[in-house]
């Protein structure tokens, strides 16, 4: 507790206020034998409030959401009152201001002389602490608020004289002190709760005028402010050294020498999200200093959502001095706050529209069409700015999702795994969970790490995933499966996506190909056929389609078990229109299919139309092939010979790719790749940033770096595509030169080339009939 005298003039006696620090209104001495100030240093006469003070920590301020009011009443054992007024006002998104005052004093009491004798006048002590506090979130989690604290004092005049009718009146003495105080929100998770650490100081700077050689305790104050369980449970603890700059002259005579500290612990809960329940306990240097509890109650829905409560603190002193009258006291607190006007997110939005700018809603849409739309970088900064800006604002789980995806567009592989599990933290019960994790499965996917996709399919077959997540998940599953050499688990997987899922087409084009990779070709052909006949949403979809029509044509081609396969192959290849990126491939195999059926029309046709069409020279120059080859069988051998020798010219021209090209161009990905996880770190960093003049600069300087290893990552691997692409009907360029070379030194005999006499001589001079029909029935074997 404390003691009642004044140390500067011990013939009065004056009250002291419970326990505190800072430049503080009155004379007190703590019950520690501490500096005086005590009432401003301890939360134990205002557990319950003490995190909505800015004297407790100058950044706690920026916590209110609302403009607030708050007060509070304690008294100690009936004679010894303090009281606080408090009033915070958000400024922005960012910064809030507020005003705090507390004065504590006791009731009047009779003004004794020197000797003991009463002087026939009263005293009233009393003394005023007002703070005026700014505190700005200046980066991430990290606030940072300061006070600038008027001290008024009142203060017993005495006179030494020794005379019974001395007057005694009181003086005011004035002084000017600051602090500073910061906190930092180390997490905010959706079950795991929200917890700030807090560190500020407490009358760290003062200055009394008058003279005065007394010295205010200064204190260095923990805290620890933290909710779990959607704000059902709340723990504040703050630990306080006292005294800490004292130096030895500070102290009265009689008092402890040291640097007392106090160590004080919350725990709370609601019941029914209106009723609050806390009990109370604190430490110091002696043991346990104080315990008790409090109640009340909140009705946020009787007023719009805004908070508006009052409580009732009760807490046992246990701190006893010995021969003195304050062991074991207790004191009572009385609490009221409430919360006025609008959410400051609903102020800086109204700001913000009546400047012609866009609110959250506006941002979030703005961001979704630029995602849909492949702009994911631009998107990707309006929903950091939307999640930073807009802390409440309600699709705050889908902005971190498609944050997240954003990243996963750009193809930042690491970052995307980043920002997929941040969502899964901090949104633990969101709808977007599930995305978040099919998001990892594809990024999982994409990166070779077929081990964690299988991990990721099994979060995702858990209960309450939805139906639609889930079957992105078999497809990617089988996908995996596929590469694994499980041809058959992964049929199934693919079959058992229902005809309503976006993946539906897809999925069954890849039970074909699994089928056709076990050699089941009757299997894939039913397959093909039963996706041909799904009506297609989107071009996605269209191009699978005319994928499968190209599949089906050379699986018929190949197997002439079936009957009228040729007729069939015709019939599937025509189906694919000219905008699709399989024309080549279907113009291919119409040649093909059309030189074995003897339709040596339909070859020449499809064979024109392929070197028209195409621009990679081995499928032009197949097509001038294939134009040769029904020349040659309707005896137009001239016209055959120079479409081969166009074809053996572009031939011995082209140097297609090569192994030492894809391991250059491999080379300069992994270099590229690397320098660009980076950068996806400092994107990801910079995302969960407020956007500054500083951070906008990083912002745009990022952008043409990001453009360019984007572009040389997918010319990697669109060369690594095409390198690798095999064409149902496509062979390797090595081939097709031998074919012409074949071809035209045989048809050039017909044309009466002298070069025609050479190739013969050559390959042993037989008869050119018989090498006619040699070369029709090697036309007729499968290519």
């Amino acid at each position: 507790m404390m003691r009642f005298f004044k140390s500067r003039f011990a013939k009065f006696r004056l009250v002291l206020a419970t326990v505190g620090v800072t430049a503080a209104a009155t004379q007190v001495w703590a019950a520690d034998g501490g500096l005086p100030g005590g009432h401003l240093i301890t939360d134990r006469w205002r557990h319950v409030y003490s995190q909505y003070s800015g004297i407790t920590n100058a950044a706690f301020i920026n916590e209110e959401n609302y403009m607030s009011l708050r007060f509070l009443f304690a008294q100690t054992l009936e004679t010894f009152y303090t009281q606080e007024a408090g009033f915070t006002m958000p400024i922005g998104l960012y910064d809030a201001a507020g005003v705090s005052w507390i004065m504590n004093g006791t009731s009047s009491y009779a003004a004794t002389n020197d000797t003991g004798g009463l002087t026939g006048k009263n005293i009233v002590d009393q003394g005023h602490f007002i703070a005026l506090t700014y505190a700005n979130n200046v980066w991430k989690g990290l606030t940072v608020g300061g006070n600038i604290n008027i001290i008024a004092q009142s203060v017993p005049e005495v006179s030494v004289t020794g005379s019974a009718n001395n007057d005694t009146k009181n003086k005011t003495r004035l002084g000017f002190g600051m602090d500073i105080g910061l906190t930092y929100k180390v997490l905010r998770h959706q079950l795991l709760g929200n917890h700030i650490l807090g560190l500020a100081t407490n009358n760290i700077v003062n200055i009394i005028t008058g003279e005065t050689d007394e010295k205010f305790a200064a204190a260095l104050r923990f805290s620890l402010l933290s909710d779990f369980w959607e704000r059902r449970v709340y723990y504040g603890a703050d630990f306080v050294l006292k005294d800490f700059l004292a130096g030895e002259n500070d102290w009265k005579p009689e008092s402890v020498k040291g640097m007392p500290w106090e160590l004080t612990q919350k725990l709370g809960t609601n019941i029914l999200r209106i009723f609050k329940l806390y009990g109370l306990v604190g430490f110091n240097n002696d043991g346990i200093d104080h315990y008790g509890f409090a109640f009340g109650a909140n009705m946020p829905g009787f007023f719009n959502g805004r908070d508006i409560e009052g409580m009732m603190q009760f807490v046992s002193i246990a701190n006893p001095t010995s021969g003195t009258d304050e062991a074991n006291a207790s004191h009572i607190t009385f609490y009221a706050r409430t919360e006025l006007g609008k959410h400051r997110e609903e102020i800086y939005a109204r700001r913000m529209a009546r400047r012609g700018t866009l609110g959250p809603n506006n941002l979030y849409n703005q961001a979704l069409d630029l995602y849909y739309k492949g702009e994911y970088y631009r998107a990707y900064w309006i929903f950091s700015q939307i999640a930073v800006e807009y802390p409440d604002f309600f699709r705050n789980d889908m902005v971190s999702y498609y944050q997240g995806a954003c990243i996963e567009g750009m193809d930042m592989r690491q970052s995307a795994v980043m920002a997929f599990k941040r969502t899964k933290e901090e949104h633990s019960r969101s709808v977007a969970v599930p995305m978040a994790d099919l998001g990892l499965m594809r990024v999982f996917y994409r990166s070779g790490d077929l081990a964690a996709v299988e991990s990721q399919f099994e979060e995702l077959n858990a209960l309450g995933v939805p139906d639609s997540i889930k079957y992105h998940a078999y497809y990617i599953m089988g996908q995996a499966t596929m590469q694994r050499g499980d041809y058959q688990k992964a049929r199934q997987l693919f079959t058992m996506i229902p005809d309503n899922h976006p993946d539906y087409v897809f999925a069954y084009h890849a039970a074909a190909v699994s089928n056709a990779l076990a050699e089941n070709y009757q299997g894939a052909i039913s397959d093909l056929e039963f996706v041909i006949q799904i009506k297609p949403k989107n071009k996605a979809q269209e191009e699978a389609i005319n994928r499968s029509y190209v599949f089906l044509g050379f699986l018929y081609y190949e197997d002439l078990s079936n009957e009228g396969a040729l007729a069939r192959a015709v019939t599937a290849l025509r189906k694919v229109p000219k905008n699709s990126y399989y024309y080549q491939d279907a113009l291919l195999g119409l040649g093909w299919t059309g030189l074995k059926a003897r339709q040596w029309n339909d070859c020449q046709s499809a064979g024109a139309e392929l070197a028209k069409a195409s621009t990679d020279p081995v499928l032009q120059s197949e097509g001038n092939l294939l134009q040769a080859y029904a020349y040659a069988m309707q005896k137009n051998y001239t016209q055959a010979v120079n479409l081969l020798e166009e074809a053996s010219k572009r031939m011995s021209a082209y140097s297609g790719p090569n192994e030492s090209e894809l391991a250059a161009s491999r080379n300069e990905y992994e270099s590229v790749r690397s320098e660009y996880e980076s950068m996806g770190v400092r994107v990801d960093e910079l995302g969960q940033a407020r956007q500054s003049s500083v951070v906008q600069t990083s912002i745009d300087s990022l952008q043409s770096p990001q453009s360019k290893s984007k572009t040389v990552i997918d010319q990697h691997f669109k060369f690594e595509d095409e390198f690798k692409r095999k064409t149902f009907f496509n062979r390797e360029s090595a081939q097709v030169k031998e074919d012409i070379d074949f071809a035209m030194a045989r048809f050039a005999r017909y044309a009466g080339s002298s070069g025609a006499r050479d190739a013969i001589k050559k390959s042993g001079g037989g008869a050119i009939d018989d090498e006619i029909e040699k070369l029709k029935k090697e036309l007729e074997k499968a290519k």
